[in-house]
């Protein structure tokens, strides 16, 4: 059993079937992505924009922590997600978001819990709104994730995209 498997337990079993894919697969998958990067996301190593790029996204468990790497175009974007009680902790670059994992109409949303900056944590005024989803849509895993600034709600970083049904041989 999987990361987001063992976190949701049965409520896992209600998310749509190219989500369940997704999260219990390894291997290489290929894709399309939309990418909107503000000034301070790129500072933080976010991929510059992009319309409708390249997408090769590769996941592995280690240790009991999903690594998720992501190559939009010739950017790498690393995350390392792992159990936190009944929640997922996801760390990528300087930051990281404890995030209840839910079923809603069957795809998988990520409700932020706490947040963290250089393992400093963030007091709830500071947080971006986060929005994460994933569905799947005639047999295709499809994202899309969203960060506004927290004071003015200017968008910082979202991406959206899909990825192939089945790992790439």
């Amino acid at each position: 059993m999987k990361l987001v498997e063992r976190v949701m337990g049965a409520a896992f079993e209600e998310l749509d079937a190219e989500v369940q894919a997704l999260h219990r697969g390894s291997g290489i998958r290929s894709g399309r992505i939309d990418v909107h990067t503000a000034p301070l996301a790129r500072l933080l190593g976010f991929p510059p924009s992009a319309k409708d790029a390249m997408l090769w996204f590769a996941v592995r468990e280690e240790d009991g922590k999903a690594i998720w790497m992501r190559q939009i175009n010739d950017r790498e974007l690393r995350s390392e997600i792992a159990q936190s009680g009944a929640h997922l902790a996801e760390r990528m670059n300087a930051m990281t978001v404890i995030s209840e994992p839910v079923c809603e109409e069957g795809a998988l949303v990520l409700r932020p819990l706490a947040m963290r900056a250089f393992d400093i944590p963030l007091p709830r005024a500071l947080w971006p709104k986060v929005t994460t989803r994933e569905w799947g849509e005639d047999g295709t895993y499809r994202f899309s994730i969203e960060l506004r600034a927290p004071l003015t709600g200017r968008r910082l970083l979202a991406y959206e995209g899909w990825l192939s049904p089945e790992p790439e041989g």
